[in-house]
C-alpha cells in the first residue's frame, strides 16, 4: 500500500500533533504538510486531507500558544482548486 508524499506527511503530522514528546517538530511537520497540499497537482490534491493538515497545524500551533498562527492555519484557501 502506498500513499502520495503529501498524504504521508499528513498522516505523520496528524499523529505527531497529539504526541507531547516533540512539540516543536509537530509545528514544522504540519507546516511542511500544508505547503505540500498547497502546491499539489490537481490529481494529487484531496480536500479532506488538506483540511486535516490545516487542522493539525492549528492544533500544533495552539500547543505552542501561537494564537495568530492558529487563525492563519484555519483561513480558507484562496482559489477553489489546487494548482
Amino acid at each position: 500500500m502506498t500513499f502520495l508524499h503529501a498524504r504521508q506527511l499528513y498522516y505523520a503530522a496528524d499523529a505527531m500533533v497529539v504526541l507531547p514528546a516533540q512539540p516543536g517538530s509537530s509545528v514544522k511537520l504540519a507546516e511542511h504538510t500544508v505547503a505540500a497540499y498547497t502546491t499539489a497537482a490537481a490529481e494529487d490534491w484531496a480536500f479532506g486531507d488538506e483540511s486535516g493538515a490545516r487542522t493539525a497545524l492549528a492544533l500544533a500551533r495552539l500547543g505552542h500558544e501561537e494564537l495568530d498562527g492558529v487563525q492563519e492555519a484555519l483561513q480558507p484557501r484562496t482559489g477553489a482548486t489546487p494548482r
